[in-house]
């Protein structure tokens, strides 16, 4: 009897076991159903993301190309405008290139004023019109405004023909090279005063102009109240000057 129990309890307990296990399972089966579906719709996720993104850089490319259109486009009307103008350009240019000669001969006699004038700031002077020379030399050079500087020069030097200044430069007397005082009357007369308060002045001589000190009492008198009244301001009034025998050649 007792072992027919044991067999009935066994028997009795055989389903419940099976029951446990295909509960376990179902349970198994139904959270890998929620894991493939859970993956099936990233899948989907990243799909419709690689198929905007695809979409967008196609757009991207699109329009990348129409940009690359308009800019050959444009490339090509600015080579056009560019061959255009230089053509004028070069055709301008020649006939400007007439101005050169005409302009190189004109420094050249304003040099030549220059050399044989007044001695007035002469080194300044010739500087100015060597400036306009470097002007003439490059690749493309603009005539009409060398000619408004060389033009500009004579009225400058139109000016001081005109107007008694005062100054300082550079002279050499007796082989002495010094930075003295000037007064210049117009474009005749050249006064000089040394740190020393030696007195002199610019006179022609048969190669051009040379400066020498004074050294008659008169002449030290009238050139240093020259020199004092420019100091005190009382230029405008009759002045005594002295000049030389002979005019400037």
């Amino acid at each position: 009897m007792r072992s027919i129990a044991v067999v009935v309890a066994m028997l009795l307990l055989g389903p419940r076991a099976v029951a446990a296990e295909e509960a376990s399972l179902a349970d198994r089966v139904s959270r890998s159903r929620i894991e493939v579906d859970d993956l099936a719709q990233r899948l989907r996720d990243r799909r419709r993301e690689a198929q905007d993104d695809l979409a967008a850089r196609r757009a991207e490319r699109t329009d990348l190309e129409r940009q690359v259109r308009l800019e050959e486009i444009r490339r090509q009307t600015l080579a056009q405008i560019r061959a255009e103008r230089l053509d004028r350009a070069s055709g301008l240019e020649g006939r400007a290139a007439k101005w050169r000669a005409p302009l190189a001969a004109s420094i050249a006699a304003a040099k030549d004023h220059v050399e044989r004038s007044l001695p007035y700031k002469r080194a300044e002077r010739i500087e100015t019109l060597e400036r306009i020379e470097a002007d003439l030399e490059i690749q493309h050079p603009d005539y009409a405004i060398a000619l408004a500087k060389l033009w500009r020069f004579v009225e400058e030097e139109e000016a001081l023909g005109r107007e008694t200044s005062h100054a300082r430069q550079l002279v050499r007397v007796d082989d002495e090279r010094l930075l003295v005082d000037v007064v210049h009357v117009g474009m005749a007369l050249l006064y000089l005063r040394a740190a020393d308060g030696r007195l002199g002045w610019a006179r022609p001589a048969d190669d051009g102009w040379t400066f020498e000190w004074l050294r008659e009492p008169e002449a030290l008198e009238a050139v240093d109240a020259l020199f004092t009244a420019f100091e005190e301001n009382r230029v405008v009034g009759p002045r005594r000057v002295i000049v030389y025998e002979e005019a400037p050649r």
